[in-house]
């Protein structure tokens, strides 16, 4: 008997069945529309609308972060429209289930990672000929921020992991489509040590350096914690040569700096990638989108 459904999209339903999760992808006006193929696009998971090819195949834009994604309108593909190099994801266990959520309350009502994010990008891969982006073989990064205990939430992940091997295992030479690094409850690094994924951990201001390279390949840090509302002007002096000093850290470590908690203000993007800020941390993809493109006319 069914519980009760959650519908998450226009052409997304979810069914609860004693405990269990039964996933219908309904194609709004099809009556065959309960099976999606391969070739059919992203888009349609979550609406009835086919989107122009090229904008899920434009070339990424690598400093593009989008910010608790799954808040968005269109999760996933708001970032991928815009060519976001990387986007991230909070997760909490729950029965054996990494779910999508920033809070714990309600957890059995909200989707899991698979339905959300993996299962779509699956399908994106391999109408690109096995790439997140069409042409293009840059790895998209998923910053997932884990919100349950950190070891629980790696052996969950590591086994959700292990069902995407198109998703996650690299051919000989290149990257693989999907990166992942580790935010929030963050595991031991010797924990990583022995699994074959490309999965690492999301550093702060004290990881720079050269020798925290290998376990920790991001830096973050909060900039509102850090220098309140102000942009890089209204800095003073001393904060601006401890920023230019974390900047200039992060490049000769080789390290992906980002700020999160920043004001959506394209003249702090500006200013953030003059000084080699590499991931500008956004919740408005398409604003971001809109500034790069009028930056590089």
């Amino acid at each position: 008997m069914i519980r009760h459904s959650v519908r998450l999209a226009p052409s997304l339903t979810v069914l609860f069945l004693r405990g269990s999760v039964i996933v219908l992808l309904l194609l709004l006006g099809r009556e065959d529309s309960g099976k999606l193929q391969a070739s059919q696009p992203i888009e349609h998971l979550f609406n009835s609308q086919t989107l122009p090819p090229t904008l899920l195949s434009a070339p990424p834009l690598a400093h593009g972060h989008s910010h608790n994604d799954y808040l968005r309108r269109r999760p996933l593909l708001d970032a991928l429209q815009a060519g976001f190099g990387s986007l991230e994801i909070d997760v909490f266990v729950f029965r054996e289930n990494l779910i999508v959520s920033h809070l714990p309350r309600g957890l059995g009502r909200k989707p899991n990672l698979e339905s959300l994010y993996l299962l779509p990008l699956l399908k994106q891969v391999r109408v690109n000929g096995g790439h997140v982006y069409a042409g293009d073989t840059s790895a998209l990064t998923l910053m997932i921020d884990f919100k349950s205990p950190a070891k629980e939430t790696l052996n969950t992940l590591l086994r959700v992991m292990g069902g995407y091997p198109e998703l996650f295992l690299a051919e000989p030479g290149l990257p693989p489509p999907v990166r992942v690094v580790i935010s929030g409850n963050r595991p031991d690094p010797e924990l990583l040590r022995d699994q074959p994924y490309a999965l690492k951990l999301d550093g702060r201001l004290e990881n720079l350096g050269a020798e925290h390279r290998a376990n920790y390949p991001w830096v973050s840090a909060s900039w509102q914690s850090l220098f309140g509302r102000r942009g890089v002007d209204q800095l003073s002096a001393q904060e601006r040569s401890q920023l230019m000093t974390w900047c200039s850290k992060a490049r000769e470590s080789g390290q992906q700096l980002r700020f999160w908690a920043t004001p959506e203000d394209p003249e702090l993007w500006e200013d953030l990638l003059a000084l080699g800020v590499y991931r500008i941390n956004t919740d408005r993809p398409k604003r971001f989108k809109t500034f790069w493109e009028n930056r590089s006319r």
